[in-house]
C-alpha cells in the first residue's frame, strides 16, 4: 500500500476541481513524479485509478504530453491476468466518463502496442470511448477536436479517431478534413520529423485507404510534401493494405468512390494501384469512371456525355498498352486534373486533352 496516498491524493485533487471553492490542497505531486511512476506501475490501484493519477499529473504540470504517454504505456504493461482479462480492464476504463479522451485515444494506442488488440479492435475500442461522450453532438465534436489537438497520441492513432467520428455520425467529411488539418498541425519537430509521421500513419493498419488519401491530400496542403512525395505515400499506402487480391481491390474500388479525396488523388491511386499489379486496364477504367461520378457532381447531360466519351475512349486505348504504359497514362490525366482550376467542363476538356494525346502518340508508332 506504499504508493496508496498518490491515488488518493489525485482522486482528492480531482473531487476538489468539481467543487466551488478553491482546493487547498499541497500539491506534492509536482515533485514526487517519481512515486508517481511508483505507483503506476504497482498493484494497488485499478487501471481508471491510475489513469486518473496520470491526468492530474498532466494537469498540475508534473508530467508532460510525453511522459503521460508513457505513463500510460506503464500502466498497461503492469496489467495482470489474462489477455482477455485485461481487455475487459481496458474496455471498462474506456467507458468511463471520468476520464477525457485525449486518455483513452492514449490507452487505445498502448493496448495496440503491447499487442493486446489488432486494427479491428482499435476501432472497437474508439467506437466506446466516443459512445462514452456525454453531452451535445456540438459537446462531442468538441471532444474529439481537443483530442485530435492533444499531443498524448500518435497521428495514426487519431486518424483512426477521425474515421470513427465519421462512421460514427459525429463529423462530416468536410470537418474530418478540418480535424486531420488540425492533427497535422500538432505535429512536433523538424519537417522531416513531420513528414515520417504522416508516412508512419499512411503505413498503419488503423485507418480505410479513403482517409490516408484524406490525409496525403492534406499534408500536401500543409506544405509536408510535394506532388512526387504524394504519389510515393499513395504507394506506400496501398502497400499497407492487407487481405486477399479481392479485398484490396475492394478497398481500391471504395477509395475512388468516396468523397474524402479530389479527383487527382483518386486518378493518381488507379495509376499507383495498376503500377503494383493491383488491377488490370478494365479495372482502372471503371475506377476512373467511379472516381469522375463522385468527384464530379450534378453533371449535366453534356458534361456526362463527355465524361463517358473518355472513359470509352480510355478502355479502347488500354488493350494497346501494358499495365506500366496505362499506369504512366493515368499519371498524366491525374496531372491534367491536378493542374486545372476552371470549370468543371474545362476540367473534363483537359482531362480528354491528355486522352487525346495519348492516342496521337499510340497512332505514331
Amino acid at each position: 500500500m506504499k504508493y496508496t496516498r498518490y491515488i488518493l491524493l489525485a482522486l482528492a485533487l480531482l473531487a476538489a476541481s468539481c467543487s466551488q471553492e478553491p482546493a487547498q490542497i499541497n500539491i506534492s505531486l509536482e515533485t514526487e513524479y517519481g512515486g508517481v511512476l511508483a505507483a503506476i506501475r504497482g498493484t494497488d490501484a485499478s487501471l481508471s485509478e491510475k489513469l486518473v493519477l496520470i491526468e492530474q499529473a498532466q494537469s498540475t504540470g508534473m508530467a508532460g504530453s510525453q511522459q503521460v504517454m508513457q505513463l500510460i504505456r506503464e500502466a498497461v504493461e503492469a496489467m495482470d491476468g489474462t489477455l482477455q482479462e485485461k481487455l475487459e480492464t481496458i474496455a471498462g476504463a474506456i467507458s468511463d466518463h471520468a476520464l477525457s479522451l485525449e486518455t483513452k485515444l492514449a490507452l487505445i494506442e498502448a493496448t495496440v502496442e503491447n499487442g493486446f488488440t489488432d486494427a479491428v479492435g482499435q476501432e472497437e475500442l474508439l467506437q466506446k470511448a466516443l459512445a462514452s461522450l456525454g453531452g451535445t453532438l456540438e459537446q462531442k465534436f468538441a471532444a474529439v477536436e481537443s483530442a485530435v489537438k492533444s499531443q498524448t497520441a500518435s497521428l495514426e492513432t487519431k486518424t483512426g479517431l477521425i474515421e470513427t467520428a465519421v462512421k460514427s455520425g459525429f463529423a462530416d467529411e468536410a470537418q474530418a478534413r478540418d480535424l486531420i488539418q488540425k492533427a497535422l498541425s500538432a505535429l512536433n519537430g523538424t519537417l522531416e520529423e513531420k513528414a515520417a509521421a504522416v508516412e508512419s500513419a499512411i503505413k498503419g493498419k488503423g485507418t480505410s485507404l479513403g482517409t490516408k488519401l484524406a490525409l496525403i491530400e492534406t499534408a500536401v496542403e500543409e506544405g509536408f510534401t510535394g506532388h512526387d512525395g504524394a504519389q510515393g505515400l499513395i504507394g506506400t499506402a496501398l502497400e499497407s493494405l492487407s487481405g486477399s487480391m479481392e479485398e484490396k481491390l475492394a478497398a481500391i474500388e471504395a477509395a475512388v468512390s468516396g468523397s474524402a479525396s479530389g479527383l487527382e488523388t483518386k486518378i493518381g491511386l488507379i495509376a499507383a494501384a495498376l503500377e503494383k499489379g493491383l488491377g488490370d486496364g478494365n479495372t482502372a477504367v471503371e475506377n476512373l469512371q467511379k472516381a469522375l461520378s463522385t468527384s464530379l457532381s450534378d453533371l449535366d447531360s453534356d458534361l456526362s456525355d463527355l465524361a463517358t466519351a473518355i472513359t470509352d475512349k480510355l478502355r479502347t486505348l488500354a488493350g494497346q498498352l501494358t499495365d506500366q504504359e496505362l499506369s504512366k497514362a493515368f499519371q498524366d490525366i491525374a496531372d491534367a486534373a491536378g493542374s486545372h482550376t476552371g470549370s468543371t467542363r474545362q476540367l473534363l476538356e483537359s482531362i480528354q486533352k491528355a486522352v487525346d494525346d495519348l492516342a496521337s502518340s499510340l497512332q505514331s508508332f
